[in-house]
């Protein structure tokens, strides 16, 4: 009888460690759970396409957040992107000089399109 407990005992323990979380990944090296990236897409009419959001509202500007999620950092949080009409500036390389002071400036063309104009990070909200 002792053998049999035994060997249940030793049964049981290899159950339960293989049922523990050693922290494997599958395999995949550097894997961050099971949290998504922050995606979005902005085309060229100004819709606004937010990948994974989980909320996603649209009025005079559009708001995409996200409860727990990976946005320029290591760690998962809230995010919270604002959309809305902004002038978007790209230098033209042409470099006027001032006259009066000698400073140089590089123009730029402006024009007005849907852009991210805000970021809200906060703790993730699970």
């Amino acid at each position: 009888m002792k053998t049999v407990l035994t060997v249940l005992c030793w049964f049981c323990v290899v159950v339960m460690l293989n049922g523990c979380d050693n922290g494997d990944d599958g395999g995949t090296a550097g894997a961050r759970g099971d949290f998504p990236d922050v995606s979005f897409t902005v085309d060229e009419n100004g819709n606004v396409t937010c990948w994974n959001a989980d909320k996603n509202v649209i009025t005079t500007r559009q708001i995409c957040t996200w409860n727990c999620a990976y946005y320029e950092g290591m760690s998962p949080r809230k995010v919270t992107l604002w959309f809305d009409e902004a002038p978007v500036c790209i230098p033209t390389g042409v470099v006027t000089v001032d006259p009066d002071t000698g400073e140089e400036t590089i123009e730029q063309e402006c024009n007005i399109e849907t852009a991210l104009v805000k970021v809200d990070y906060a703790p993730c909200m699970l």
